[in-house]
């Protein structure tokens, strides 16, 4: 924690000791804080105080301090529960330090939350870790809160040697910051808690001897997360399931280790390939949310099937069984599994903050859900966030932090655009424009309905023609269908209709046309991104198609796709389009369309204002 306000120690530490223990009792060590962070008597002169007390489950931490009732509270802070900066809050705060630089900071506020964090050298490691706290008695302003938290062992850095803790109360410039021991006066302009040359010496405060597990990996960058406890919080009754996370180039790298309970595998399902409702079997699933319910949902199973779901929304999911590189082994001697997955960093919404995981296995009224942060409710759900805990991102995907949103999810929210899958038209164009079959895979047209527009999504073969000249991707490009293309068109019994054209560089094209042939607007913006595979050879794009581009009463349709160059050009169609040569538009070779559903109001329309006006525009240049 980097404080820059401007704002001093006496302290007292008292040693208990019960009259009758003996010598394998431990000791209470309490401690008041006295001062302002540069050692300026306080008022009340005991605002805060702390005692430690060793125990077999780690360190209990007991704290008094006045209420100062501060306006500012942690929003959408939960009891018992860690909320990261809560030293911008009212709170007390705990150091613990050994001679390596290793050190755990506690802090706890008289609401209820908390937050513990492994620091080494001033470098965050982990933080918002779970913990046991209770708070009590923080309900009238200037009299007293206490609280009691239990710091597990395996948090506590090896052979503590020294400590501080600290008070923070107050907003602005009557924030007051005070400190068990504090820096000498004068020498700093500000609060600094992270100044360790200032923490002093304590004695009788047993600590482990060498770096746990958890600060093991935590001094890695990486992170282990045990499942052991059913979805509704009781514990389980065999080894629990292990997600390790750790950081790689470009990706995360996840690895599980669980028990195999040889359930029957998915049926069809290949090592290495996406499986589609894999939570119907053996598995176990890693969830990554931020704040904006943007979620990524990873699920694992021991023959080697894998699912990631991007969700916009509580179960919202709008991407699913996208590629990721996973294998997996059994090791039915031991009863066991493990999993390595590397996952892509643009399958990550931004700004991951919260998780949780699962493990499934069993099947009919034998199956079991479990969960690393109960979920519990009336049945089963993974998908209740508001149970979801923090997780620390920064060391794991360091560019994960205030990015924007992958191509990847942008692609995807794009192409779901609030739609309805039962609602969506695909169309295939299977053939040449004069009816021939195709020697290739075929491109499609989606159409889905949208917030005042239609969602139109391309999935096409890339032959990898040579780009538009000059154009930007994005962009409208006059006479693209010289060019590598895919085209829709949408016409009206009048003969009005909407021609869309979209190339897999990024350029698009729309065209009004009121008549056959008879252009009156062309090139205005719409939004699309297209995206080229190599590796597959395929192409696909996203195009969002504003309502008023359309005529009214549309009820007729054809789709085409273009590729080639020169003698090798290749004209594709929807519906066939015959002729001495190719014309795509030969509108009496359309046929019908429901736009209903795509396009709800549009059999009742009238013209657009912007149909209206490219109208009269073409009139007066005819004039």
């Amino acid at each position: 924690m980097y404080l820059s306000v401007s704002v001093v120690v006496a302290a007292i530490a008292v040693f208990h000791f019960s009259p009758t223990a003996d010598a394998s009792s431990p000791v209470t060590l309490q401690y008041h804080i006295t001062t302002t962070w540069d050692g300026s008597p306080t008022t009340p002169r005991i605002p805060a105080s702390l005692a430690l007390t060793p125990t077999d489950d780690g360190l209990v931490v007991a704290v008094q301090a006045k209420f100062w009732n501060d306006p500012a509270r942690p929003p959408g802070g939960k009891v018992g529960k860690p909320y990261f900066r809560l030293w911008d809050y009212e709170v007390v705060e705990l150091f613990l330090l050994n001679d390596a630089g290793q050190y755990l900071e506690l802090e706890l506020n008289p609401w209820g939350q908390h937050l513990v964090l492994l620091l080494d050298s001033g470098r965050d490691l982990r933080h918002s870790l779970p913990l046991d706290f209770v708070v009590s008695d923080a309900s009238v302003p200037g009299s007293s809160w206490s609280g009691t938290a239990v710091i597990p062992t395996n948090y506590l850095p090896p052979n503590i040697t020294k400590l501080n803790a600290f008070a923070i109360h107050g907003s602005g410039s009557s924030r007051q910051y005070l400190a068990l021991y504090p820096a000498p006066p004068g020498i700093h302009e500000a609060p600094n808690f992270h100044r360790l040359e200032y923490f002093r010496s304590v004695a009788n405060l047993p600590s482990p001897t060498q770096l746990s597990p958890l600060w093991s990996l935590a001094m890695e960058g990486k992170q282990e997360h045990s499942i052991e406890g059913t979805w509704e919080g009781k514990a389980i009754d065999h080894p629990p399931a292990v997600i390790t996370l750790e950081p790689g180039e470009g990706h995360l790298i996840l690895r599980v280790k669980a028990p195999f309970f040889n359930d029957p595998s998915p049926p069809g399902g290949k090592p290495g390939e996406a499986f589609f409702k894999l939570w119907d079997y053996e598995v176990v699933e890693a969830f990554f949310l931020n704040k904006d319910e943007q979620y990524l949902e990873l699920e694992f199973g021991p023959h080697g099937q894998h699912l990631m779901l991007l969700l916009n929304g509580t179960r919202n999911a709008v991407k699913h069984s996208l590629p990721l590189e996973y294998t997996a082994t059994i090791d039915k001697t031991r009863g066991t599994w493990e999993g390595v997955a590397k996952i892509p960093s643009q399958y990550f919404p931004p700004d991951v903050t919260l998780f949780n995981a699962y493990a499934i296995h069993g099947t009919g009224d034998d199956r079991i859900y479990e969960a690393l942060y109960e979920s519990s409710g009336p049945q089963p759900d993974f998908h209740r966030l508001e149970k979801f805990q923090p997780i620390d991102f920064k060391y794991l995907l360091p560019d994960n932090r205030d990015s924007p949103l992958s191509d990847a999810w942008t692609q995807a929210i794009a192409e779901s655009d609030k739609a309805s899958p039962s609602l969506t038209q695909r169309y295939t164009i299977s053939r040449t424009w004069d009816d021939k079959p195709l020697d290739h895979s075929p491109a499609t047209v989606s159409l889905s309905p949208g917030n005042g527009h239609v969602v139109v999504n391309i999935e096409a073969p890339y032959f990898s023609d040579p780009a538009p000249p000059g154009g930007k991707q994005g962009e409208a490009f006059f006479k693209l269908w010289d060019y590598e293309v895919v085209e829709a068109f949408f016409l009206n019994k009048d003969d009005q209709y909407l021609e869309l054209e979209f190339g897999p560089h990024g350029q698009h094209l729309m065209l009004i046309l009121n008549g056959n042939r008879n252009a009156i607007k062309h090139s205005l913006p719409l939004e699309y991104t297209a995206k080229i595979n190599l590796d597959s050879g395929t192409w696909e794009g996203v195009a969002k198609i504003p309502s008023d581009y359309f005529p009214p009463n549309i009820t007729l349709f054809n789709a085409y796709a273009i590729h080639g160059t020169g003698d090798d050009r290749v004209y594709e169609a929807l519906y066939e389009v015959s002729g001495p040569q190719p014309d795509f538009h030969r509108l009496h070779k359309f046929q019908p369309i429901g736009m209903g559903d795509i396009l709800p109001g549009n059999d009742e329309a009238h013209l657009s204002d912007l149909w209206k006006q490219a109208i009269v525009e073409d009139k007066m240049m005819k004039q």
